[in-house]
């Protein structure tokens, strides 16, 4: 089991790749506006209810193009 550390966290959400990483870009959660965010964890937690949620196959796992990650 790794300790995370802050040291840990702060290489996770770095540009780089580490042994610890974010899967994907942060998205903005927009309080008027929940219908991504919903469909996101309802297709997360259905995926995972019949089995069929697995670990991302790259790192990240979207394209960052636009967002904190560059």
């Amino acid at each position: 089991m790794t300790v995370v550390t802050d040291g840990v966290r702060r290489a996770a959400v770095g540009p780089g790749m580490m042994m610890h990483q974010v899967a994907g870009p942060f998205t903005p959660l927009v309080v008027g506006d929940l219908d991504e965010f919903i469909s996101r964890w309802a297709d997360w937690l259905a995926q995972a209810a019949t089995g069929r949620l697995a670990h991302p196959s790259r790192m990240p796992e979207r394209d960052p193009q636009g967002s904190w990650r560059r």
